[in-house]
């Protein structure tokens, strides 16, 4: 077994005792590494990136079937280099709308663009007029007239340790009442 200790000491040391304590040696420092590494790895992480996004324009917005559907463009600034460091393997950033309805109450959370950075060379995010990467749909057509928050979050993937997740930006604004054929 792994980490086996031997009670007979007055026999020298085989190849496989020695083996097994230089394994063992080994698993504990990669353990100590990991649990050091996880530990330090929030105070590593700045709080102070400033981050923007504002709704352009309502695209597109239309009944189809029983559903809403709408495409929406918008503003995004970001500034995620100090996020990066020797722990960050990458970060997972994406723009949610948000909104509630009669039929759901709870509040609905749709992902409406993202992207992967894998490195501080992508991590500066600027986008004057992003079209939609994915399109808003509701159960139902409730979306007319409600008030829909557009946020920016991210989650920070770390080498080794817990996956966090922050809320930087929002924008709030109220869904045209009628339709919008283009």
């Amino acid at each position: 077994g792994l980490c086996i200790s031997s009670s007979n000491s007055n026999r020298m040391h085989n190849w496989a005792n020695r083996a097994n304590a230089i394994v063992c040696y080994g698993l504990f420092v990669l353990f100590a590494l990991a649990v050091a590494t996880t530990l330090t790895a929030e105070i590593l992480y700045t709080k102070d990136h400033p981050c923007v996004i504002e709704l352009n324009k309502v695209d597109k917005f239309k009944a189809f079937g029983p559903n809403d559907k709408a495409a929406l463009s918008f503003h995004l600034k970001a500034d995620l280099r100090p996020l990066f460091h020797w722990h960050t393997k990458q970060i997972f950033a994406y723009v949610t709308a948000e909104y509630v309805t009669s039929r759901n109450v709870v509040n609905q959370q749709v992902v409406i663009w993202d992207r992967i950075i894998t490195d501080i060379a992508q991590s500066h995010i600027d986008i004057n007029s992003e079209n939609y990467e994915y399109i808003l749909g509701d159960q139902g057509t409730f979306l007319r007239g409600r008030n829909v928050t557009l946020t920016f979050s991210y989650n920070i993937v770390p080498i080794t340790g817990v996956l966090t997740r922050h809320k930087t930006a929002s924008h709030e604004f109220i869904f045209p009442h009628e339709y919008i054929y283009v």
